[in-house]
């Protein structure tokens, strides 16, 4: 069972708030500070949702109160881990990335990152235009263009659309799957990966996607 100090390790690791958690975990907010203070033990419920969710985001326990970010494919879930594949997508965009966004849908991101999250960062990538590429293909006829300020647009025809998203950004694959369930963001940190979706995105680009008439 993982301790209150992992607890707490793992929570400043991810520059998560008690609150942040008590949200996401559905943990009232004194237990979980009785659980970081060692003052209580977590219940066998709660230790299995703290870790899940930990690990879940990447998060990896080791012996002796141990803690670290683990090497390989992250689970991303909710508004959280929108803004956290965000942020990626900004720091890729400072060092010059190719950034693709196949399947776009702008209402979905939206939702869920929530307005005044995703203006943030909109504004921010604007500032950064001209270090990187970024190419969007959304559904046919879709008019709501909520990166035009920093990506090119190209339309899909609606017979092969589909709204489960790939984004890709330096050398990261993300999958993103939207349900009545929630929003999952599977993480994938493979260059060759990501370098082969770009390939056949740019196939897509250039040959089925079309230009706005």
């Amino acid at each position: 069972m993982i301790t209150s100090s992992q607890i707490r390790s793992a929570r400043g690791l991810l520059d998560l708030s008690q609150s942040d958690l008590t949200k996401s975990l559905g943990i009232g907010a004194s237990t979980l500070s009785n659980i970081e203070k060692g003052k209580s033990r977590p219940s066998a419920g709660n230790a299995a949702k703290l870790q899940e969710f930990f690990e879940g985001c990447g998060v990896e326990f080791l012996d002796h109160d141990g803690v670290r970010r683990k090497p390989g494919d992250l689970l991303l879930r909710g508004a959280e881990g929108l803004h956290q594949f965000f942020d990626g997508v900004y720091e890729s965009a400072k060092l010059g990335a190719d950034i693709c966004l196949f399947n776009g849908v702008p209402a979905l991101l939206i939702e869920w990152a929530g307005a005044k999250f995703y203006a943030g960062h909109a504004k921010r990538m604007a500032a950064l235009r001209d270090k990187f590429s970024f190419r969007i293909i959304v559904r046919e006829n879709e008019g709501e263009f909520i990166a035009s300020g920093f990506a090119e647009y190209r339309w899909f025809p609606e017979a092969l659309f589909s709204k489960q998203t790939v984004y890709v950004h330096g050398d990261t694959l993300g999958l993103f799957h939207f349900s009545d369930e929630g929003l999952r963001i599977r993480v994938i940190r493979d260059g060759e990966q990501a370098d082969t979706f770009r390939v056949m995105f740019g196939v897509c680009w250039e040959h089925v996607a079309r230009e706005f008439e």
